[in-house]
Parts: C-alpha cells; structure tokens; sequence
C-alpha cells in the first residue's frame, strides 16, 4: 500500500532543495506530485496554493502545453471539495484542449471522466453519459485499466441517476472484474463497492447491500 504521508514528506523535502538550486522545471514539476497528494488527503488548501504557482510559472513561460497538467489537477481539487462547478468545468475543458492538442489520450481520458462527473452533479445526465462513455472507450484504446475502472464507476453513477439499474450493474460488475487484477486500487475498490451497494439497496436488498457496504468500510479501514 502506497504511504502517502510518506511520499508527500519526501516530495515536500526535494522541492526545498530544487528551490534551493533553482531548478524551475523541476521545482514545478514537483509542485505539482505534492499538489496530486494533496488531493489524495483531501487537502485542499494546500493544492490550490501549489497549483496556482505552478500556474503562474508555466505562464511566465509561455508554456501552454504543460500547464495542462495543473489545470486539471484544479479543477479535480475545486470539484472534490464541492467547490464552484463552473469554475471546475472551465479548467477541465481548457486542459481538455491541450490535452487533445498534444495528443496525451491518457489524460484526455481522464479529463472527460472528471467532465462527466461534473456535468452529473449539474444535473445534465445525457452530457455526463456521453464524456463518462467516451472516457471508458479511450481508457481501454490505451489499455490502462484502472482509468477504465474508475470511468465505468462513474458511468454507472450516471446510470443509476437515470434509473438504467441494469446498465449500472453491468458497469459495477466490468470495474470490480478489473479491480480484482490490480493490487494497488483499495481506494478505488471500495468506492465501487460503494456504488454497487447503493444499487443494490434501490432494489430493496438491504442485508446483501449492507454486505457489500461492510467491504467496502474494510477496504477504507
């Protein structure tokens, strides 16, 4: 299991010593790692100071491809902490942009993933199904499953919220036979199985939903 109070330590440790030999890319760079553990935390005071420098450096330098990066990192970060959707969605499509432009399918991928969620908490549920399917189908064009397990969880949110009961449970069902072949997706693991419990419960299933919830609590413990 990834440490990452551990890792964020270390990472704070060699950004003191970029900034002390005042390596810029670098110092950037791994402004940016700390900012995406942040996240992780829930800390996001911390990110958003961190991204908006790195912000700031990629645009002093007229480097509009990799400031992408801290662009959806922000909006990911706005949109966790129940901040401003509007704000979230203007920085997703922004990086959704540079990213397409630069060709980085694995990004993109993400990027419409984070959209589609935004779009389901705005209450737009065809826009959310279109990005969240659209996520599904590049993650799996690059082979990198776990962006295909964590977009199928947020198709089948969309789903659900749209009373397809079914369609969620086949998306549910994919994602947690991917799950399974990764070693290092507890997080993501038990917000399927989350999901899947609430599905579950909607059917009227309380002591299998509550089953699968106590999974769920075991994987987060």
């Amino acid at each position: 299991t990834i440490n990452t109070v551990e890792a964020r330590r270390l990472m704070e440790e060699a950004l003191v010593l970029f900034e002390a030999l005042g390596n810029t890319s670098w110092i950037i760079s791994t402004r940016s790692d700390v900012a995406r553990i942040a996240i992780s935390q829930g800390d996001y005071a911390n990110t958003y100071t961190l991204l908006q420098q790195s912000l700031a450096d990629y645009n002093a330098q007229g480097d509009k491809y990799n400031k992408a990066y801290p662009l959806v990192f922000l909006s990911r970060a706005i949109f966790l902490s129940g901040g401003e959707l509007e704000k979230a969605q203007a920085l997703a499509e922004e990086s959704l942009v540079l990213f397409k432009e630069i060709g980085n399918q694995r990004f993109t991928a993400h990027t419409l993933n984070l959209l589609g969620r935004i779009s389901l908490q705005q209450g737009d549920l065809e826009k959310a199904r279109t990005l969240c399917e659209e996520s599904v189908k590049l993650f799996d064009e690059v082979c990198y499953r776990i962006g295909v397990a964590e977009a199928l969880i947020s198709l089948a949110r969309v789903m659900v919220s749209q009373d397809d009961d079914e369609a969620a449970r086949d998306c549910y069902e994919k994602s947690w036979t991917l799950l399974l072949k990764t070693l290092e997706a507890k997080e993501l693991c038990a917000t399927c199985l989350e999901g899947w419990g609430e599905l579950i419960a909607r059917q009227g299933k309380l002591k299998q939903a509550a089953q699968v919830w106590a999974a769920a609590a075991t994987l987060r413990a």
